[in-house]
C-alpha cells in the first residue's frame, strides 16, 4: 500500500490574535493630549489601526472600569466580527495582563499573538513587519515595536550593541522590553509560567532578564550595574527571587527591537531616539482631524 501523505494543519483564520487592555486613568505624563485620556485613546488606536494595514487581526478588547464611550471607540474603527469585547470593573494592570495571557493562549484563531496597551504610538506598517520578522527561519521568539530610550542610557543594555537610530529599518537584539509585545502561540505557551510571574508582583524588567537570560544577571555584567548603577541591582535580585531556576539553566529566548522605532510609548520623557515627535505626532492629529498638539508638547 502507499505510504500515507502527512495531513496538513488547516490554516488559522486569522493572521495575528491580539489583547489590547485599556482603562480610564493616565500614568506617567504623556506627549499629548495629557488632560483627555479618551482623546489619548483615540489618537493611539487610530494609529494602532493604520499599523495594522495588510494584517488580518481578531481583537480581545479588555475595557477595565471604562465608560462606554471607550467601548464605541474600538466598534467605530473595526468591524464587529474583529472584535470581542470584554468589560471589567477596574481590576487593575496585574489581573489584566493575566487575563491577555489567558486569552492569548486558549485561543485557537492565529499561530501569532500580540500583547498590546492603550498608551502606544504605532506607524503605519508596524505589524506587518513584525510578523516577518517573526516568520523567517532565522527570527527572534519575541519582538517589540518600541526602541527603548533604556536601550541607550541603561547599563543594564551595554551587553547588547547600541546602534544608532538609521534611516534603513534594522532590528537588534535586545534584552527586555515592556508589556506590549509579538510572539507565537506556542512560545507564549511554553514561557507562561515566566509571563506569569508579574501578576505576583514581578517586574517587566526582570521577568524580561529572565526570559532573556540576560548577561547582566551574571558576573561581571551584574559587578558593571553595580558599579555604574547599583539602584538598578533591585531587578536582578528580583530576576533570580521569581526565577532562580531559568536563570540558571532555562531556555535562553530572543527577544529583537526595530532601528528606528516602529511605536512610541506614550511617555513624554522615554520617547525614542532621533526622530521629531513633535512634527509626527502634529502631522497624524491633523491627517485624524482630531485637537492640534501645540509646538515643542512632546518632549516638553
Amino acid at each position: 500500500m502507499p505510504a500515507s501523505i502527512p495531513s496538513v494543519p488547516p490554516a488559522k483564520p486569522w493572521d495575528l490574535a491580539v489583547a489590547y487592555r485599556i482603562y480610564p486613568g493616565i500614568g506617567r505624563p504623556p506627549p499629548c493630549y495629557g488632560d483627555d485620556k479618551l482623546m489619548l485613546s483615540d489618537f493611539c488606536l487610530r494609529s494602532f489601526k493604520q499599523a495594522m494595514e495588510g494584517v488580518k487581526a481578531k481583537i480581545w478588547v479588555l475595557l477595565d472600569g471604562c465608560p462606554p464611550t471607550y467601548r464605541r471607540l474600538f466598534e467605530r474603527m473595526f468591524p464587529e466580527g474583529n472584535l470581542v469585547i470584554q468589560e471589567l470593573p477596574g481590576v487593575g494592570n496585574l489581573p489584566t495582563f493575566g487575563r491577555q495571557i489567558e486569552l492569548l493562549t486558549e485561543q485557537a484563531d492565529a499561530d501569532w499573538v500580540y500583547f498590546a496597551e492603550d498608551d502606544y504610538f504605532y506607524f503605519p506598517g508596524a505589524f506587518a513587519e513584525m510578523l516577518r520578522q517573526l516568520q523567517r527561519q532565522d527570527g527572534p521568539d519575541f519582538v517589540t515595536p518600541y526602541d527603548h530610550l533604556d536601550y541607550y542610557t541603561s547599563p543594564i543594555h551595554e551587553a547588547y550593541s547600541k546602534p544608532r537610530p538609521a534611516k534603513d529599518r534594522v532590528w537588534r537584539p535586545a534584552g527586555s522590553s515592556c508589556l506590549t509585545f509579538m510572539t507565537g502561540r506556542e512560545t507564549l505557551r511554553q514561557t507562561t509560567p515566566l509571563f506569569r510571574s508579574y501578576c505576583r508582583g514581578n517586574t517587566d524588567l526582570a521577568l524580561w532578564l529572565s526570559v532573556t537570560r540576560h548577561p547582566t544577571l551574571f558576573p561581571p555584567g551584574a559587578l558593571r550595574v553595580a558599579r555604574r548603577q547599583p539602584g538598578l541591582l533591585r531587578f536582578l535580585a528580583q530576576s533570580w527571587w521569581f526565577h532562580p531556576g531559568q536563570n540558571a539553566r532555562g531556555k535562553r529566548w530572543t527577544l529583537a527591537a526595530p532601528v528606528p522605532t516602529m511605536a512610541a510609548h506614550m511617555e513624554r520623557h522615554y520617547l525614542p531616539p532621533g526622530l521629531a515627535w513633535d512634527q509626527i505626532f502634529s502631522e497624524a492629529a491633523s491627517a485624524w482631524s482630531m485637537p492640534p498638539i501645540p509646538a515643542g508638547k512632546a518632549c516638553a
